[in-house]
């Protein structure tokens, strides 16, 4: 139900982010590029609707480790959506 993109470009939107030790996500930042991987802008109501959504995604694997050396426990995570013409057309985690 994602809302077409306006600019009807082909492209990548890459929200990427932390999911903590307790499953909770944060921490989000966004990469915005052409097929050619030059920066480019995707419509805003798009971006807001793709953060929306995965900031509200909550069955994450567990971030514990049995190694106790290690001092952090979150995760780095990313998911990338492929455009085409404006519209989602791929999902790659």
């Amino acid at each position: 139900n994602a809302p077409l993109d306006n600019t009807n470009q082909n492209g990548y939107i890459i929200v990427h982010f932390h999911v903590n030790c307790n499953g909770k996500v944060g921490n989000f930042g966004l990469i915005q590029m052409t097929r050619d991987y030059q920066p480019t802008l995707f419509s805003e109501k798009l971006i807001a609707h793709l953060i929306h959504k995965v900031s509200k995604l909550n069955d994450w694997p567990s971030t514990q480790t049995i190694e106790d050396w290690l001092r952090y426990k979150d995760v780095h995570a990313f998911l990338m959506f492929k455009l085409e013409g404006g519209k989602i057309i791929d999902l790659c985690p």
